[in-house]
């Protein structure tokens, strides 16, 4: 994927920060997004947008009160395509739910989200 990166210029590249709090500490998640013109460049057939989500805890509570976790980088490729109904916001939320998916937090009252 860092081919992919190298690729484009930083006018392409859009960026969302997200700031949230629970469980004892703070997290903040930075996504950027990169078009795609050839899926080739992650390996996906039918890749149009290139997704990298960084996201850090600050610990808030608890015996780790005042430290802060290492920076996570998390690749994603996506078939949708940059425009004006899916710009990074989208991207960002689509990451979030997902990982709430993955940790069981839905967030209507069936569970889902």
């Amino acid at each position: 994927m860092q081919n992919a990166l190298e690729t484009h210029d930083d006018t392409t590249t859009v960026y969302h920060t997200f700031f949230e709090k629970g469980h004892g500490r703070r997290e903040v998640r930075w996504t950027l997004i990169w078009p795609l013109d050839d899926p080739a460049q992650v390996g996906f057939c039918g890749a149009r947008t290139l997704v990298l989500t960084l996201r850090q805890f600050e610990y808030i509570a608890g015996p780790k009160k005042g430290q802060r976790s290492k920076v996570e980088a998390v690749y994603h490729a996506s078939s949708v395509p940059i425009d004006e109904g899916h710009g990074v916001e989208y991207f960002a939320d689509a990451v979030r739910r997902q990982w709430a998916i993955g940790g069981f937090q839905g967030s209507d009252s069936n569970g889902g989200v």
